[in-house]
């Protein structure tokens, strides 16, 4: 038995936006997954000398399995990195995860005594996402502050799903989509907007459902300028 109700502590996990912190353990899966799968696809990559044979075979089953973890573990970061990054603007997005997922790739590499052009493109590859990553995060800072005035300057009306975004979730607990709301303006015209969303399997988010939506009375069609939320209860 449990004096906190399960349901409504759902809610409130579901509904909590994400800080910087929350990125640190998918930024470091992301990074030494890429940097052990390099590694481990050099360690393969390796030609035995004569007397390294039956060495050789041994460390290829472990270079093997140290590919799949590196692998996987690389994904896992970039997906809950995406994950995160879609309930908070304020927070790196896409590009970020890219840049350490190549990043270690590149030190993975030049550590492990790889092809230098190789960990060297790498490097250069990680560093252009850094920066696309710097750009985005300007613009997603930005797209979060007119959300904040939008939202303190008017009330809200009544928004609908009309399109969730998904139709069963498989084996995954979330799902990442983007789902299609539509509204009321002022002047009676129906409009549509899409937005990113990360839908929880304990909390699936449904057509039909009630949404709030903020939009400027002045310009109803600047979709930069829309915010939905959902009820919570």
């Amino acid at each position: 038995m449990s004096t906190v109700d399960p349901d409504a502590a759902r809610r409130a996990r579901a509904a909590r936006v994400p800080t910087i912190k929350d990125l640190f353990v998918p930024g470091i899966l992301a990074f030494a997954g890429a940097g052990g799968l390099m590694t481990c696809v050099l360690m393969m990559a390796r030609e035995p000398a004569a007397d390294e044979v039956s060495a050789h075979t041994g460390w290829l089953l472990v270079a093997m399995t140290g590919t799949l973890i590196g692998g996987l573990a690389a994904i896992a970061g970039l997906i809950f990195w995406v994950r995160l990054s879609v309930k908070n603007l304020r927070l790196p997005g896409w590009a970020a995860p890219i840049a350490l997922v190549t990043a270690g790739a590149g030190v993975g590499c030049l550590l492990n005594a790889g092809p230098i052009v190789l960990g060297v493109s790498l490097l250069g590859v990680s560093v252009l996402f850094a920066l696309l990553a710097v750009v985005g995060l300007r613009r997603r800072t930005t797209q979060a502050r007119t959300e904040e005035e939008i939202v303190r300057g008017s009330d809200p009306v009544d928004g609908t799903v009309t399109n969730q975004g998904y139709t069963h979730f498989g084996e995954s607990t979330r799902i990442l989509t983007a789902v299609t709301y539509s509204f009321v303006d002022g002047q009676g015209t129906q409009r549509f907007v899409r937005r990113g969303a990360v839908i929880d399997v304990a909390d699936p988010l449904v057509e039909g459902e009630s949404v709030d939506v903020w939009f400027d009375r002045m310009n109803p069609a600047d979709e930069k300028r829309i915010v939905v939320r959902r009820r919570r209860g």
